[in-house]
């Protein structure tokens, strides 16, 4: 019995070990009199469970699914997977969880693609590897994105509240070789 014990806890830190992946990441706050200010920098272990999953309705209507995976200080690095096909680009954003839940932040950082595989952000022209699964005839998920270089990703707070003076910006750097493995999540396409 108690070699039963043991291979089943064998089995499962092998099986938790397979489904792990690793994302390395710096965040600063930017600092428009002077250097930016390191907030928080180090690696992320994670695996689906880690995900924060979100349906996402427009009129009532299914479009995709929020996917997102919290990195450090409540900051967290996502999709809004809309399941096209065939995929010719996509965003990935970063977000702040917050206390109040409406601090109208803003990311969006737009991928395309360069061939089959690859593809490459818009605006600093980072380099990242994807891969998708088929979910339907006619529908495609994105299911890992490999950072083949570093990548710049940005983030404004409060953008939409004209009345603050100063409002706060930050630059999260995805590093070379991080893995974000996305959980399948099979798309609605029905009504809320």
């Amino acid at each position: 019995m108690k070699t039963i014990s043991y291979l089943i806890i064998l089995l499962f830190i092998y099986t938790n070990s397979i489904f792990a992946e690793e994302i390395k990441f710096e965040i600063y706050q930017v600092n428009p009199n002077s250097s930016d200010i390191l907030i928080a920098s180090g690696k992320k272990e994670y695996s689906a469970s880690n995900f924060l999953i979100t349906p996402r309705y427009y009129d009532n209507v299914f479009y995709g699914t929020k996917k997102e995976l919290e990195l450090a200080q409540g900051f967290t690095i996502g999709i809004t997977e809309t399941y096209e096909h065939p995929l010719k680009g996509f965003g990935l954003w970063i977000d702040r969880m917050s206390i109040s839940l409406n601090n109208n932040g803003f990311s969006w950082e737009w991928f395309e693609k360069v061939s089959d595989g690859h593809f490459k952000k818009l605006q600093g022209g980072s380099l990242i590897n994807v891969k998708t699964d088929m979910v339907s005839l006619v529908q495609e998920e994105l299911s890992q994105v490999i950072f083949l270089s570093d990548t710049k990703m940005e983030y404004e707070e409060n953008i939409c509240n004209d009345k603050l003076k100063e409002k706060r910006k930050y630059i999260i750097i995805i590093k070379a070789g991080s893995i974000l493995k996305f959980p399948s999540i099979p798309p609605k396409n029905k009504m809320k």
